[in-house]
């Protein structure tokens, strides 16, 4: 479990226009996945914090206010926001963020069925209703099944910011907030904040009710939507922002804007960028994204082209490369990039877009460099055999037991996540023959090759060597997964911190 700040984002980090959604209880940053990717359609850059006690991270102080204080990183170097949108709990933690915003800018306000007012005995019978939903997780079917509205990614995404909370932290959030009462946070509202407060249906379990809602405040609007649950942002209810959102469903559009995960504070000394396999997410880097936070990095990972929903027709590597320029806009700079598998060729052919002014440390971990057509073939077949039906996170575990379960989930979700039509990454890239990009590698560049046993690939029969600030080692006994299996190997690659050039 980790406290260090953690992360999604959408669209083009030079976008014009940007927004910050913070989810609620039981939640996590990926669930405004839908929302989001309207957002980034209309040209905003957007940014979803996880809550300390979600995702993994973990505290000892969960009241509203230090909520919102864990996250004034999100506010450093004059960041604004146009938009801010608070589900739920998040309602609450969002009006406590407004003292962080500019007051030069305007911002609209959204709170989705927020919670305001908690009487101890709706207070107590949420927090048992939350306790209950951890003992007994259930899949993304079983969510279906209740809520219809639903699309299956939303069920995916609670499914699985369910399963990264644990009880301890529910208990703790109502304990702390006793008196649940945060309606007196709308007073003293700046005059270039507008908030509108979208309440669902007190016959369907509404949260918020309009007499939690102050009357008397100027640039504060309520509105009811009759017959739309708490989940206001998963039942298809689209309009709701104004023009900030677009009329599609969001699990039912083609999703082409970039989206990535990060870790660790913008204002860190060392930034690094890390480049997933196939079938794989930007999620699935959290055990290595937290060492590198705690060796002071801001890390930010991308989810490639056919990945995490994301869909295109030209799956070609150096397509794939390209469709990552915007991570390195206004001459961003990495000082560690790490790519595995699939991001092996992908991150070499990132080598271009680095400036020439500083050191950069490339990891790759069992890169696939080099495949016959027969292993193409075999390796089709195995991704096809995978989607055809996804295991379980138990599975992975027994088959994989130095896996730790979040690496299992992380793995189950990269798969449920996989564009079926992206298998056409391996058909659009014959002959699959990327040792070429080892060959003339910038004099600030310095790469490591990390290998599986050879009982598991052949991965250094392709690496020259004679090739200069090129370097390889074998990993005995570890197999394909490197930064589940042996994560320190990774990190004994990485130097300290050094000048630039």
């Amino acid at each position: 479990m980790y406290t260090s700040s953690s992360a999604s984002q959408w669209g083009s980090p030079t976008a014009s226009r940007r927004a910050l959604l913070i989810h609620g209880l039981t939640m996590s940053s990926q669930s405004w996945e839908g929302i989001a990717q309207l957002l980034a359609t209309e040209g905003f850059f957007v940014v979803a914090p996880n809550l300390l006690g979600h995702a993994w991270r973990r505290g000892t102080d969960y009241r509203v206010s230090t909520l919102a204080e864990d996250l004034r990183p999100y506010f450093v170097m004059d960041t604004s926001y146009d938009v801010i949108i608070g589900h739920s709990l998040g309602g609450a933690v969002t009006l406590s963020l407004l003292p962080l915003l500019s007051n030069t800018k305007e911002t609209t306000v959204i709170l989705l069925d927020p919670a305001l007012e908690l009487t101890k005995e709706i207070a107590d019978k949420c927090e048992n209703w939350f306790l209950k939903e951890i003992a007994n997780l259930r899949t993304a079917d079983d969510h279906m099944a209740e809520n219809p509205a639903w699309s299956r990614g939303d069920s995916m995404l609670r499914a699985l910011g369910i399963s990264m909370c644990d009880d301890t932290v529910v208990k703790r959030i109502f304990e702390h907030n006793r008196p649940w009462s945060f309606s007196g946070l709308f007073k003293n509202i700046s005059p270039q904040v507008n908030i509108t407060v979208l309440a669902s249906d007190p016959a369907l379990g509404a949260i918020c009710h309009l007499e939690h809602v102050p009357c008397d405040v100027t640039r504060l609007r309520a509105k009811v939507f009759i017959g739309i649950g708490h989940w206001i942002q998963y039942e298809r209810l689209y309009g709701w922002a104004g023009p900030a959102i677009c009329a599609n469903s969001p699990f039912q559009c083609v999703h082409m804007t970039i989206s990535a995960s990060q870790w660790g504070s913008p204002t860190a000394s060392r930034r690094a960028l890390l480049i997933h396999g196939l079938t794989m997410s930007s999620q699935s880097w959290e055990g290595i994204a937290q060492l590198l936070v705690a060796d002071g990095f801001f890390v930010v990972a991308p989810n490639l082209l056919g990945h995490a929903w994301r869909q295109g027709t030209d799956y070609r590597i150096s397509n794939i490369a390209e469709d990552l320029r915007p991570y390195f806009a206004m001459g961003t700079s990495y000082d560690v990039i790490i790519g595995h598998s699939l991001g092996g060729p992908v991150a070499l052919s990132l080598l271009p877009f680095l400036p020439k002014t500083q050191e950069t440390t490339v990891i790759l971990l069992d890169p696939a460099i080099e495949m016959t057509e027969e292993k193409i073939k075999i390796n089709t077949q195995l991704v096809l055999n995978e989607m055809a039906r996804i295991r379980t996170p138990e599975e992975h575990m027994a088959e994989n037991p130095t896996w730790s379960r979040r690496d299992c989930i992380l793995r189950v979700l990269g798969m449920a996540m996989y564009d079926r039509a992206a298998i056409e990454i391996l058909r659009q890239n014959t002959p699959w023959t990327f040792t070429g990009l080892l060959k003339n590698i910038p004099p600030n560049v310095k790469i490591t090759v990390l290998a599986s046993d050879p009982k598991f690939n052949h991965v250094l029969d392709y690496v020259p060597l004679d090739g200069e600030n090129l370097s390889s080692k074998v990993l005995t006994g570890i197999g394909h997964w490197i930064q589940y299996e042996l994560p320190r190997a990774i990190m004994d690659e990485i130097p300290l911190p050094r000048a630039k050039l």
